[in-house]
């Protein structure tokens, strides 16, 4: 895959083209990402709507990004028994 870049400069246009390139997560790309600590100062916005963040927390439980972003309805059903479960026996 290709990403081409236009950029405008006083009149004329310069041009840059990048290569993107999948790593396959058998290369242990996926191991390293996952070691890394995440930055202080990502966090979501106080103001996301709670549909954007049901949608988040159903592709975490469901795998994340890395597993195609399909949900993964056995496994939420699983970890809502398991919520249920625990809040229960507070």
């Amino acid at each position: 895959m290709y990403l081409k870049e236009i950029e405008r400069t006083e009149n004329l246009y310069e041009t840059s083209i990048f290569t993107v390139r999948t790593v396959p997560t058998n290369t242990g790309t996926s191991k390293v990402l996952e070691g890394r600590d995440t930055h202080p100062e990502v966090a979501p916005h106080p103001q996301l709507p709670d549909d954007t963040r049901l949608w988040a927390a159903l592709q975490s439980v469901s795998g994340g990004t890395w597993r195609g972003s399909v949900y993964d309805t056995d496994r939420i059903l699983e970890v809502l028994e398991a919520g249920m479960k625990a809040l229960a026996n507070r």
